[in-house]
């Protein structure tokens, strides 16, 4: 284990205030404890997992993810490299949310969970927001039904090849029900628009691990730069425009963080 994921796991509050790690820690599911270090962080952070104080932590950590990541955008970098900097740093809107309900901060999914926790306090005006800003808002079924398609033409070359990249195991074979079944899924229950963030999740790996196989991905960009263009994330320049909304957006997004926790302090999230 590395120095970094040891440090996470100090300590009860080292855990509480990481939403990652607290998503996970509060819950049971320990497969092997020799010293019995996890066990005992376990029953701590269950306990205070929905004390105020924590729930305004991980928001906090969340929206800190936000920031380290928009503000961060490096420009030399590999396109899929680029988008996908850009892509999570906007997601992680969502995960503000639903952290604060003491929801599950998904990753495939969680534009869609947002949508039913916002629906559920009938703030679903704010998800069309979220929408907007990852660029998704107007796109039609068929729009994303067709950049589904020519994602599953990429995702089924990079299955073919293998290469040393942290997300190898996303584009396998065995992954393909995650990886393209699951958004076909969606965007038949009309979630076309919460599906796109998957779909460009999974460009970008599919992308990735194919450069770092050596194979040319030059006649692969068109559609891939199609997709970007239909969101308003075309360009650098178009991507750091969109960022800075976002990050423009974060007092907004404190507040309607605030109304999904039931006590708190507004100084304890900015």
């Amino acid at each position: 284990m590395s120095a970094m994921s040891t440090s996470r796991l100090s300590s009860p509050e080292a855990v509480l205030s990481d939403y990652h790690l607290a998503g996970n820690l509060h819950l049971p599911g320990i497969l092997a404890d020799p010293t019995g270090h996890l066990t005992a962080l376990h029953t701590e952070v269950a306990r205070r997992f929905g004390d105020n104080e924590w729930i305004q932590a991980r928001c906090t950590d969340a929206m800190n993810r936000i920031r380290d990541r928009l503000t961060t955008m490096d420009t030399t970098a590999p396109l899929p490299g680029q988008v996908t900097n850009w892509l999570f740093g906007t997601g992680v809107t969502t995960h503000v949310l639903l952290v604060a309900a003491l929801r599950n901060p998904t990753i495939r999914r969680r534009y869609t969970a947002v949508r039913e926790l916002l629906r559920e306090n009938d703030k679903l005006d704010y998800h069309e927001h979220l929408l907007h800003r990852l660029g998704s808002a107007n796109l039609t079924q068929g729009q994303v039904t067709d950049h589904l398609n020519a994602l599953t033409t990429v995702f089924d070359a990079a299955t073919a090849v293998t290469a040393d990249y942290r997300f190898a195991s996303d584009i396998t074979e065995s992954a393909r029900p995650t990886g393209i079944d699951a958004s076909h899924d969606s965007i038949a229950a009309g979630l076309h628009r919460e599906a796109v963030f998957w779909i460009v999740a999974t460009y970008c790996r599919c992308l990735t691990k194919l450069s770092l196989a050596d194979r040319p991905i030059d006649h692969r960009l068109n559609a891939f730069h199609a997709l970007l263009a239909d969101l308003g994330a075309l360009t650098a320049d178009d991507r750091r425009k969109k960022a800075d909304w976002v990050l423009a957006d974060l007092p907004g997004l404190t507040e309607i963080a605030l109304a999904l926790v039931l006590e708190g302090d507004v100084a304890g999230l900015v």
